[in-house]
């Protein structure tokens, strides 16, 4: 959610503000952003039935979700590492589910089709809503905005989930073989997420790559597809793997065994 009145940056251009105004805005300011809050809730709210709807439309695209993932500059480090790639390749379906109460709280849905790496169909995130325990901070006005709402912090305000995944093989185990690394002083602190499966075995408090998909690549997908989103590779005029594949036939696409280029660990 954006933040009005930065005081920093509107005295700098005097000819575009006057005093007046920037006093106004910094008066009003937590009210405007009960105001955009709930614009931004009851958005998110209204189209969750239609991307419900684009969902069996999207699963008849082949490979469509790696493909917007490849194209979106985060996930695509978070995804580069060659074995990530081929289990992503039996990605079919992505969902998000959002808490009623504060739409920033979340789960995110993987869905595969049978596969040698992993026996579950879904894979799951949650991002679980731990309200305040000040019940006059949970109390909601009349656009369901509370006051610790308002103050909402993904770290603070909720509880990861983490799953144990069914690993078939011991070469097939990435959460193993790419491990996720941390400070030795901070284990908060992710200096190699290591493989992308870590997401949902770890708690990953911050929550980086999870809200990346929950709010950029989700609701967007399709600008990603096409290499279009505002966070893609084509927002920084560079080629994605998906754009060099489209020179390529079917048959190219699916033969995970053919070299490739070197992929770069996830680093973050």
């Amino acid at each position: 959610m954006s933040k009005i009145g930065k005081r920093s940056k509107v005295e700098e251009d005097d000819a575009q503000f006057t005093d007046e105004q920037i006093e106004a805005l910094e008066a009003n300011q937590k009210e405007l952003e009960r105001v955009e809050l709930a614009l931004e809730r009851q958005t998110f709210l209204r189209l969750d039935k239609y991307y419900e709807k684009r969902r069996s439309t999207l699963k008849a695209i082949p490979n469509f979700w790696r493909t917007a993932i490849r194209n979106h500059i985060l996930l695509s480090e978070a995804t580069s590492l060659l074995d990530d790639q081929k289990a992503l390749s039996f990605l079919e379906d992505i969902n998000v589910v959002r808490d009623p109460r504060e739409h920033r709280a979340f789960t995110i849905e993987f869905y595969f089709a049978a596969n040698p790496f992993f026996t579950e169909s879904v894979l799951k995130k949650e991002y679980k809503l731990t309200p305040s325990s000040d019940a006059a901070a949970n109390q909601p006005d009349e656009d369901g905005i509370s006051d610790a709402i308002l103050n909402f912090d993904l770290k603070r305000d909720t509880e990861p989930s983490t799953i144990k995944i069914g690993w078939k093989e011991p070469d097939k185990t990435l959460t193993q073989l790419y491990p996720r690394v941390t400070d030795p002083d901070d284990e908060e602190s992710v200096e190699d997420h290591g493989s992308f499966f870590n997401v949902f075995e770890h708690p990953d408090a911050d929550g980086e790559i999870a809200n990346a998909i929950a709010f950029d690549l989700y609701p967007t997908a399709i600008d990603y597809f096409f290499n279009r989103g505002e966070n893609s590779l084509g927002a920084l005029g560079m080629e994605s793997d998906s754009d060099e594949e489209e020179d390529g036939s079917d048959e190219e696409d699916i033969d995970l065994e053919k070299p490739k280029k070197k992929a770069k660990k996830a680093r973050h």
